[in-house]
């Protein structure tokens, strides 16, 4: 017997004869009372338990853990995807479509010289005006509280311009184009709010002219801006497209305050869209009146509707 085997012989012989029969006594109840106020595991993360011995923090392709993660990655992805695809969706269809209307859903209008509002299908029809005056070309502020309108007191008077509430109360006349014996430069033109309501474009002719104006209704006060007719706000309220130049036959485009005027195309009844480009009607190379869109700069023209019809008043 080589010494190597003897000496783990009498390892052996020591540990069994000083190790203990039995455990202590108190020693099982410890072990009871530790493991009983331990929680238990919920059965479904059972289901998703690595499989002890995991030597590796990467999970195993085809593991309940992995599987949970792609179908939550799938599930964000598809998520995300649809939502671009509404945005997408929704761009697409406001590309040059007219800026937002008034936000209670009114809608405005003249008949046998009075102003109603009604709804848009056709329910709630209430007359807001009701006197000897000829009231025309309603026109809603962007927040849908108020209303201008044209009002001409007898067929060959002047008109003014008044502004109400929506509801028809407290009527306001805030321009009297009687005292400067002045005249719309058409009929049928409304007035133009700007964005944030703080003033109201419109156009005006003393027989010889036609030239625009832009007042504060709060107050009355109003300034010249420029020769022209058809005032059309930017969506921003930075600037004014209209028509002007020989015969009122060309779109152009001025700073909010009357400076800069431009010419951006031939064409007439200038309207902005949503994305700030300049929709009107013209009719080319002698050919059918189309509707166009261009830029405020004057780049980008282009045919929108290129049909063998005529085709007026984009909005």
């Amino acid at each position: 017997m080589n010494d190597d085997i003897r000496l783990g012989r009498d390892v052996a012989s020591f540990f069994a004869a000083t190790a203990p029969s039995r455990g202590p006594d108190a020693l099982l109840d410890d072990v009871f009372l530790t493991t009983g106020r331990l929680r238990p595991r919920p059965r479904w993360l059972a289901m998703i338990k690595e499989p002890p011995m995991r030597l590796s923090s990467r999970p195993v392709v085809g593991s309940p853990t992995t599987r949970l993660i792609v179908l939550t990655a799938l599930l964000i992805a598809g998520i995300v995807a649809t939502t671009g695809a509404v945005v997408g969706a929704a761009s697409l269809l406001t590309s040059d479509l007219p800026g937002p209307g008034p936000q209670n859903g009114l809608i405005a209008f003249d008949s046998n010289g009075d102003i109603w509002v009604t709804n848009v299908d056709d329910t709630g029809r209430t007359q807001l005006t009701n006197a000897p005056s000829w009231d025309r070309s309603p026109i809603w502020s962007p927040q849908g509280d108020r209303i201008a309108y044209w009002s001409q007191r007898n067929p060959d008077a002047p008109y003014v311009l008044i502004v109400m509430n929506a509801d028809g109360s407290d009527p306001q006349m805030v321009r009297d184009l009687v005292i400067d014996r002045l005249g719309l430069s058409d009929d049928q033109t409304a007035p133009d709010w700007s964005p944030d309501s703080s003033r109201i474009a419109y156009s005006v002719t003393d027989g010889t002219s036609i030239w625009i104006e832009s007042l504060d209704p709060a107050c009355g006060t109003f300034r010249r801006l420029a020769e022209g007719s058809d005032p059309r706000w930017s969506p921003d309220g930075t600037m004014i497209a209209y028509a002007g130049g020989p015969g009122l036959s060309e779109v152009w485009v001025m700073a909010a305050d009357g400076t800069e005027p431009h010419r951006v195309a031939s064409g007439s009844g200038p309207m902005w869209s949503s994305t700030g480009r300049i929709a009107f009607w013209w009719a080319g190379n002698g050919g059918a009146n189309d509707v166009w869109v261009v830029d405020p700069d004057g780049s980008g023209n282009e045919n929108v509707t290129d049909s063998p019809d005529d085709e007026y008043w984009p909005s």
